[in-house]
């Protein structure tokens, strides 16, 4: 059984639909609070526009010194809720939207200047597991966004035979939770991988910190090993995310796990999720990983100038406790 064009009911207007968050608009921003347009226009559960304020200093101290990647988005998003004038829970942001803000905030308060991964590999090529991860000093204020199309709408509507599933796209909070399922079920076996982990970890954390001489070597064997066990984490993500992504068939919205289960049984569920990863993943806004980059090669005198493709990261935004403010401030007497 195969899905063509006229089986996907995208946007089409149902009984019962996503609706985005309603935040109310404040009549005036204290000072110090910056305000964040969003590609998504208001489109999502995020309204158009946000207001943020800086990190405290307490706050930067917490998030630094955390490594473990769901722990820190979890602390990241109770921070923006204490950072964002308006009522609204970050955790509905979702990743594109995410990084969005990290980068505005590290743009108005902490300079415009930030080294961010990328791969070193032609833009229009697939990164594979031996492309080299490097890092650079990226201008903020040179990347591009690119805006949700217009006619967009949650929710996303496939009909497939008499059957039309609904569709979000995923948000932050759907992801944390998938990654806690995840984690809890693949814990024993993790262990195996407890020292690669760690030296792919402490690599990682070089790169970001551009201290790229303290990289350390690591056995190809045991690597191809954890590709392969991280791959069978990933299949498994991927199902229980799209559980969450899944909120109703037909005429009914889903709202527990229990009704959400339901659904996968049906038997088109494996054609309709695999239509909804097209999909989705064709769905840009936000940050355009675009960017030229200068790398200077040791046999040429001149640099070269090579475009790459930035790898978004929230933990590469959050300034680090080290950092000094790049924006100064003046003071003048008379």
């Amino acid at each position: 059984m195969s899905i063509n064009q006229n089986d996907l009911l995208v946007n089409e207007d149902v009984k019962k639909e996503v609706v985005p968050n309603v935040v109310q608009k404040p009549n005036t921003i204290p000072t110090g609070y910056v305000s964040i347009y969003l590609s998504s226009k208001g489109k999502l559960s995020a309204p158009e526009v946000l207001h943020f304020r800086n990190y405290e200093y307490k706050e930067i101290l917490e998030l630094s010194s955390i490594y473990d990647e769901t722990y820190f988005i979890d602390r990241l998003i109770d921070c923006l809720n204490r950072m964002v004038y308006e009522n609204f829970d970050c955790g509905d942001f979702t990743e594109s939207e995410l990084n969005e803000v990290l980068m505005n905030i590290h743009l108005n308060f902490w300079g415009k200047d930030i080294k961010l991964p990328y791969y070193d590999i032609d833009v229009d090529k697939e990164k594979g597991s031996n492309t080299e991860l490097k890092s650079a000093l990226v201008d903020l204020s040179k990347i591009n966004t690119k805006n949700i199309r217009e006619d967009f709408k949650e929710p996303i509507n496939l009909k497939l035979d008499n059957d039309v599933f609904k569709f979000k796209l995923p948000r932050i909070k759907d992801v944390v939770k998938a990654k806690k399922e995840i984690k809890l079920k693949f814990r024993e076996e993790e262990k195996n991988f407890t020292n690669i982990k760690s030296i792919m970890e402490f690599n990682e954390r070089a790169i970001n910190d551009d201290k790229m001489d303290m990289i350390r070597a690591i056995d190809p064997i045991q690597q191809e090993e954890y590709y392969k066990f991280q791959e069978k984490k990933i299949q498994s993500l991927i199902y229980s995310l799209q559980k969450e992504t899944l909120i109703g068939l037909n005429n009914t919205i889903a709202t527990v796990d229990y009704e959400k289960q339901q659904i996968f049984t049906n038997s088109n569920i494996g054609y309709v999720l695999d239509a909804f990863e097209d999909i989705s993943g064709n769905i840009e806004y936000g940050l355009d990983p675009v960017y030229e980059v200068t790398e200077i090669d040791k046999d040429l005198k001149e640099p070269q100038i090579k475009l790459r493709r930035l790898e978004f990261r929230p933990l590469s935004f959050v300034p680090k406790k080290e950092s000094n403010k790049s924006k100064k401030v003046d003071i003048q007497f008379g």
